[in-house]
């Protein structure tokens, strides 16, 4: 008895290679509508597929986020250094 299998390779891609090249990546998610959002030791990065934006809070003590969660709305939440 033979058996045959097919299947697909894994797909794998490079984000950002070299726009992080010197920042320590905490954090990775996708929302829903296809936004990737990085946490990292330089802040809250976006990117759809075109390029990244850097996001900045008002409120935001540090640029050291981690704990990336999103909720079922879309909210993005993270935590920084201090508090």
């Amino acid at each position: 008895m033979s058996l045959v299998a097919l299947c697909q390779d894994p797909y794998h891609f490079f984000l950002g290679s070299e726009e992080f090249a010197t920042i320590d990546i905490y954090g990775i998610n996708q929302t829903k509508d296809g936004i990737y959002w990085v946490v990292s030791n330089k802040g809250l990065y976006s990117y759809d597929g075109y390029g990244f934006t850097k996001h900045e809070h008002k409120e935001q003590l540090s640029n050291s986020l981690f704990s990336l969660k999103i909720d079922y709305e879309g909210i993005i939440y993270c935590n920084n250094l201090n508090g």
